[in-house]
């Protein structure tokens, strides 16, 4: 990724502030509504990475935007980043913020998918499997996300492990398991 280092800097600077402000929360919050409007506006997107919108348009639309919104902090946060021509890494520099922020607050991220919504009952299961993988967390950040595509089962992702437990999983493998069978070639 373009810019890595500075991302990585910025976010830990506005986090350090944020911390020695005691602003940390706010800040948080603020960084999760930058990748929210991220998340549901391709024009945002694309305006944070247009080199024709000059710099003074950007920081008023910038203003407008999240004035009302966003703690002081971040927003002259934001106009810093307008200042020196960074504002394309607003939303890189959001989602490393929370990164270090979850890392910071022992917070581990863990990802299933499933083919319908999960019950409470379910959900609370995973959060103890989860808690029992992860003994440097003092907490699990569950995401959930729906796939009716995967038939049926679950895949979790947590720690930078994958265990894939859907139908669709299963079949895959099977699929490559019999295309592997070296007795029947062709049949």
């Amino acid at each position: 990724m373009k810019g890595t280092r500075a991302v990585n800097r910025y976010a830990g600077a506005i986090l350090s502030l944020a911390q020695e402000t005691g602003k940390l929360e706010e800040v948080k919050n603020d960084m999760d509504l930058i990748l929210a409007v991220a998340e549901d506006s391709r024009e945002f997107r694309n305006f944070v990475h247009s080199p024709i919108v000059n710099a003074d348009q950007k920081s008023k639309t910038m203003h407008a935007l999240f004035d009302t919104r966003m703690s002081e902090l971040s927003v002259k946060f934001i106009d810093l980043l307008v200042s020196r021509s960074r504002e394309s890494l607003i939303i890189d520099i959001a989602g490393t913020f929370i990164e270090q922020y979850k890392v910071l607050k022992r917070i581990a991220t863990a990802v299933v998918t499933t083919a319908t919504p999960m019950d409470d009952e379910t959900r609370k299961r995973l959060i103890a499997t989860a808690e029992s993988l992860s003994q440097d967390a003092d907490h699990i950040d569950l995401i959930e996300k729906v796939n009716p595509e995967i038939i049926g089962g679950f895949i979790f992702e947590m720690n930078n492990r994958k265990y894939n437990a859907s139908v669709l999983g299963g079949l895959n493998r099977l699929r490559k398991e019999f295309e592997a069978n070296p007795y029947i070639k062709e049949f």
